[in-house]
């Protein structure tokens, strides 16, 4: 419902009568304002009106026709945390996952991160050679952080030695091609299910191409190629961390936009 009417645009009139605390409706521009320093009139351009069971919005365009119309309390809502930044902190779950390791929005943009404890995985490298024979192997990897939409979608990939229990804990590069090097993932041909907490493994299912634009700065012994290093992993059980390659902070993560 849609109302319009002539708004007084006088500023003697826009400076409404001070009115006491016993008044129904307080004006929108007390005249107690006009006592105080710098007082300088000002124009009503748009005001809310919380009732009981509704709310009115009020807009006054430069000729001063009023337009009054009902708001859904939602629509105010979603207007007023719009720009609040919101966040669970890191969340607690065990070592092993995957389990949910934070929660954020902000800007409109809302923010999964998913934790994956040290693990073997079995994973597909495909080969360099048209028609060759794709390698499948079984690779000890770290932890690994996952952050993403609520939808799985524009998904980042980092590791981590350990389970991070602050917000300045060191993340590193993730090391596997297939994520650039600002820890996004490049999906190729593999469609991810829109889920976050199977994003590891659909990370995993996904097939592995060693790329100049993904193979490098991912390792302290190999800085050029990570699948050197991956030749070495073969029958490990274990990930060496300290070949890892710092990156970012899990607030910086956290709070990167999607």
């Amino acid at each position: 419902m849609t109302l319009t009417g002539k708004s007084r645009t006088n500023s003697s009139n826009v400076a409404l009568r001070a009115v006491s605390a016993d008044d129904a409706l307080q004006a929108p521009w007390p005249a107690i304002l006009e006592r105080l320093p710098e007082y300088e009139p000002d124009t009503l351009l748009l005001s809310l009106e919380f009732y009981r069971e509704s709310v009115l919005r009020r807009v006054v365009d430069d000729h001063g026709h009023v337009t009054v119309s009902l708001v859904d309390i939602a629509e105010v809502a979603r207007g007023l945390s719009a720009g609040v930044s919101l966040s669970s902190g890191i969340l607690p779950g065990d070592e092993a996952g995957p389990n949910a390791l934070f929660w954020a929005r902000s800007t409109g943009s809302t923010r999964l991160g998913i934790w994956v404890g040290p693990r073997l995985w079995r994973l597909t490298l495909r080969s360099l050679e048209p028609g060759g024979k794709d390698r499948r192997l079984r690779l000890a990897f770290p932890g690994l952080v996952f952050v993403c939409r609520p939808d799985a979608t524009g998904a980042y990939v980092f590791a981590a030695a350990k389970r991070p229990r602050n917000p300045d804990d060191v993340l590193h590069h993730c090391p596997a091609p297939n994520v650039f090097a600002s820890g996004k993932i490049c999906p190729g041909d593999h469609s991810f299910a829109r889920d976050p907490l199977k994003l590891p493994a659909e990370f995993f299912l996904s097939k592995f191409r060693v790329t100049g634009d993904t193979r490098a700065g991912k390792s302290r012994k190999y800085p050029d190629d990570i699948s050197h290093l991956w030749d070495e992993l073969a029958g490990q059980e274990t990930y060496p961390c300290a070949d890892l390659v710092p990156m970012l902070t899990l607030q910086q993560a956290c709070d990167l936009a999607l």
